[in-house]
């Protein structure tokens, strides 16, 4: 019997909570939040070291509810923090990529037809 550890931590188990965003998750979010996911993902530097607030304030040109959308964003495991609280530096965490639910078997199925058909 699994426990729920092993459930929630198993790839196959199609948990959907195991941490990340998928672009269809942040085409969905607010407009606000939706603005700085896109603001980070489209500085050029925050895939390697992260975006600053002051740059994302200066991208987005308003600060007024930033640092609530930013912490929003972190307890949510959207956003990832770099570095100390002082010179915080924010990164989007993106989810594992789903693999194809597909059995192997179909490719040389869809061949055999293929040749059965004289198409091949």
């Amino acid at each position: 019997m699994s426990s729920l550890y092993d459930r929630l931590t198993d790839p196959r188990s199609g948990n959907s909570q195991s941490g990340g965003i998928s672009m269809m998750d942040i085409a969905a979010l607010p407009p606000e939040q939706r603005q700085v996911m896109l603001a980070v993902l489209r500085d050029a530097n925050a895939a390697a070291i992260g975006i600053t607030p002051q740059a994302l304030a200066e991208v987005l040109g308003w600060t007024d509810a930033l640092a609530a959308i930013l912490a929003d964003l972190v307890a949510r495991g959207w956003l990832v923090v770099l570095g100390d609280p002082s010179a915080a530096r924010y990164k989007v965490n993106f989810a594992p990529r789903r693999r194809s639910q597909l059995d192997f078997g179909i490719w040389p199925s869809l061949g055999g037809s293929l040749a059965e058909d004289g198409q091949a």
